[in-house]
């Protein structure tokens, strides 16, 4: 007998705080598989918005493209019978002209899928040869975000 109560109920007493611990484990456990599937959800959601980021700037610089190659066609000919801007017009395109000039740093053309997978290949094998990640985007020449988003990606799914 301790502190006035039986060796029966301290027994009760303990197994039913034992049980509350595991419950506790239990749904703390189910919690935090709930929110990896959420951030695994919002990865993927942002992969693909990237995705479908890059296109668009794709597709609007080969429109910008266009535009510039039409308007120094209207230039070279201010005479024609197609062409009747004016002097102020045809400053303004001029400098519209001289602006889409500049060279834009050189995009890389998107990869397919397969490719993507071979990557996504070489950075978990280099993981596990004990690489950290910065240099891991150094030697297959990756930004670290795209390394840490397939690290992510690939240990979610383990």
């Amino acid at each position: 007998m301790i502190f006035g109560i039986t060796e029966g109920v301290l027994n009760l007493v303990f197994n039913g705080v034992l049980v509350l611990a595991i419950l506790g484990l239990w749904g703390l456990w189910f919690h935090q598989a709930g929110q990896r599937k959420k951030v695994e959800r919002l990865l993927h959601q942002a992969a693909s918005d990237l995705q479908q980021a890059t296109t668009l700037l794709d597709q609007v610089m080969k429109q910008m493209q266009a535009q510039k190659q039409v308007e120094t066609k209207r230039i070279a000919t201010p005479n024609s019978e197609n062409n009747t801007l004016s002097a102020r017009e045809q400053a303004m395109i001029a400098r519209n002209i001289h602006k889409l000039q500049t060279p834009l740093p050189s995009k890389k053309k998107a990869t397919s899928a397969k490719q993507e997978v071979n990557i996504a290949a070489k950075v978990m094998r280099l993981k596990r040869e004990g690489l950290d990640m910065p240099a891991i985007a150094k030697a297959l020449r990756l930004p670290i975000a795209q390394v840490r988003l397939m690290l992510l990606l690939q240990t979610a799914k383990a």
